[in-house]
Order: structure tokens, then C-alpha cells, then sequence
């Protein structure tokens, strides 16, 4: 049923796609320079941060992808859906009624911006849309 024929290897693609999808999403040539700037972060404080180092960081990153891609691939494997625009939907779906939502719901009461709220909400909206395609497709 639910937990059944869940393969694993659609929610290790999945986790790999939505990490592709935030490498993108936060490079400099991208989203990276307006994001630095809305949390407060210099090239400098990042230097610093990589330094320090960010092998753990990144590792539990993926470990949170991991998650997600297996709670995407219980929802898909509970409801019949075909094609790469129904994936596509049921992770629109899932980002925008889970995610965006609680996200919108930190932004009313937190001092982070509009700016910052988009960015951010945008990217899990566009990893979980790409978890879910991929999760589709070889699931």
C-alpha cells in the first residue's frame, strides 16, 4: 500500500535532484548574491563559514532531501498519477500546501524579508517540483 515498492532508487534520485536544484538555485550567478545580501552574509562570513567547514552541513542538507523525496514518493505511491506534468503537479501541490505555506506563516511573524521569503520558498517549491519528476520517473 503506502509504504510498499517504494524504491529506493527514485528517492535517492530525488534527494540528488532537489541538492542539484539548490546548488543552482543559491550560485552567485543565480540567486546566490541577492540571498547573501538578505541574510546578512559578506563573501567574507561565507570564506569564513566554508573554513570552518561545511561537509557537515551539506550532509545533513542531503539527509533532510532524503526525507522529503520519501515522504514525495508515499504520497505518489498512495494516488494514481502518470506523467511527467502530473509529477510535476503532485510536487507543485505538495511544495505549495506544505511548504510555501508554513514558510508564508514564519515570514508574518519573523523580521526576514519579502526578498528573502521568495528566494527561499521559490527554492523548495522548484526542488520539490524536481524531486517529485524524478521520483516519477523512476519510481
Amino acid at each position: 500500500m503506502f509504504f510498499e515498492d517504494i524504491s529506493f532508487i527514485a528517492v535517492l534520485g530525488g534527494a540528488i535532484a532537489s541538492t542539484i536544484v539548490g546548488f543552482i538555485w543559491y550560485a552567485p550567478w543565480f540567486l546566490g548574491k541577492p540571498w547573501m545580501r538578505e541574510m546578512g552574509y559578506t563573501p567574507e562570513s561565507l570564506a569564513q563559514k566554508k573554513a570552518e567547514g561545511m561537509a557537515r552541513t551539506y550532509a545533513l542538507s542531503f539527509l533532510s532531501s532524503i526525507l522529503t523525496s520519501y515522504a514525495i514518493a508515499i504520497v505518489m505511491n498512495s494516488i494514481f498519477v502518470s506523467g511527467l506534468a502530473g509529477f510535476a503537479l503532485v510536487g507543485l501541490v505538495l511544495s505549495i500546501g506544505f511548504v510555501v505555506a508554513v514558510k508564508f506563516n514564519d515570514r508574518l511573524f519573523s523580521n526576514d524579508s519579502w526578498t528573502l521569503f521568495v528566494i527561499n520558498a521559490g527554492y523548495q517549491v522548484a526542488a520539490i517540483v524536481a524531486a517529485a519528476i524524478v521520483i516519477g520517473i523512476l519510481g
